[in-house]
């Protein structure tokens, strides 16, 4: 896996003043805060994204709104109406971009579909979404771009995918697979488009975002509460996108990159600095369940940091250390080998005097049934005479 994680590098920025990128999905979310950024640093942005009118309340924005919005700061910007999963409006959509600004410099495959199933519970009509947004419609789109891609002078595709992890656990869910395959592409662009200068990358977010995909589908406000913003990935997508060319083929982490770039307080990106942060989906260990996946928090440092060497394995006095429920869950997220837990358990009892939950789950892991005891620490951590006790 290629991934700058340095934290000493000084990432070298291009001058993005004048270029012209397309933005998929940039109604709302991380697509429009990239959208915003870079018309904020002199480039001229397409807006592209399905919405052209608010019909839900759940799914704020426009790419219209968008437009204006970049115009009132006095950026320029194009709104196109584009359904990705539509060959003859993607070839639209890139022809009105050449009518208007004459180039492109750039594409960031942003629009993407989320359904954390597994194959028994996974609908057609959600494997077929997923695939055409996460997978097809980024070939589409590139193939669509690179006759222009090439004749710019700094060409970039910046795709919003992850790094691939080939433990098999990661694939039993249909979305990691599609999300994969943007991310096979971008090794495969890479080493294609090498001889034309055209840089391609990847992006992700180290953790939760607050994106309408998080409030809808992964745990509501609760979830928004433990998320970063939009704009933290947008500073990073600035930063890949204005590398040198010759860095292609390369898998980033959001909180890297602007770590790398100098940037030491991340604080100010936090949705609420009082809570922890969510790791993302696809960081750590591949979760059994969408549950399971919701409850890898993290305390930040005071700068909004998390640990470096993530993941860590805990002491047995870790528990006490750290306020909250959400320690709770970190602990047990981070317990490779359950022999540990019971040492833990040991040392929480003496600290705290209860006895009885703490020896169950101590049996629980003689028998090395994971799942038994993450259900069991949850309830755990629910009863409210243990939370009084441990004051969570």
């Amino acid at each position: 896996m290629n991934t700058i994680d340095s934290k000493n590098q000084r990432l070298p920025c291009l001058d993005v003043r004048g270029n012209v990128y397309f933005i998929t999905g940039a109604s709302r979310g991380i697509g429009k805060a990239i959208a915003l950024y870079l018309a904020e640093k002199g480039a001229r942005v397409v807006v592209a994204a399905k919405t052209v009118e608010e019909t839900d309340e759940k799914l704020p924005g426009t790419i219209h709104a968008t437009v204006k919005e970049i115009e009132a700061s006095g950026g320029q910007a194009l709104a196109v109406p584009l359904d990705v999963r539509n060959e003859q409006q993607i070839k639209d959509a890139i022809a009105k971009t050449i009518e208007t600004f004459a180039r492109l410099d750039g594409v960031i495959n942003n629009a993407g579909a989320l359904y954390l199933s597994d194959l028994e519970s996974t609908r057609m009509k959600d494997h077929d979404l997923m695939h055409a947004l996460n997978t097809r419609a980024v070939d589409l789109i590139v193939q669509e771009a690179l006759p222009w891609l090439k004749l710019s002078d700094n060409p970039r595709i910046l795709n919003i995918s992850p790094p691939i992890d080939l433990d098999p656990g990661w694939f039993v869910f249909a979305y990691t697979r599609s999300k994969y395959a943007m991310s096979m592409a971008t090794m495969g662009y890479a080493e294609q488009l090498r001889p034309y200068g055209i840089a391609v990358n990847s992006l992700w977010p180290e953790t939760a975002i607050d994106t309408s995909a998080v409030r809808n589908k992964l745990g509501g406000d609760g979830t928004v509460a433990l998320s970063r913003k939009p704009e933290f990935v947008a500073q990073a997508a600035y930063l890949v996108l204005t590398q040198a060319k010759e860095i292609t083929g390369r898998f980033f982490i959001d909180s890297h990159v602007v770590e790398d770039s100098g940037l030491e307080d991340l604080s100010s990106f936090r949705v609420d600095a009082s809570k922890p942060l969510l790791l993302d989906f696809f960081i750590g260990k591949p979760p059994k369940t969408k549950e399971e996946s919701l409850s890898r928090v993290v305390w930040p440092d005071e700068n909004g940091a998390l640990p470096s060497d993530y993941p860590l394995m805990p002491s047995p006095a870790i528990l006490a250390s750290e306020p909250g429920q959400y320690a709770v869950v970190k602990v047990l997220r981070e317990i490779d080998s359950y022999d540990g837990l019971i040492e833990l358990s040991k040392s929480i009892a003496q600290r705290h005097d209860i006895q009885s939950p703490l020896t169950q789950i101590a049996k629980l892991a003689n028998a090395g049934t994971a799942e038994k005891v993450h259900a069991f620490l949850i309830s755990v951590t629910a009863c409210p005479c243990v939370r009084n006790t441990l004051k969570l």
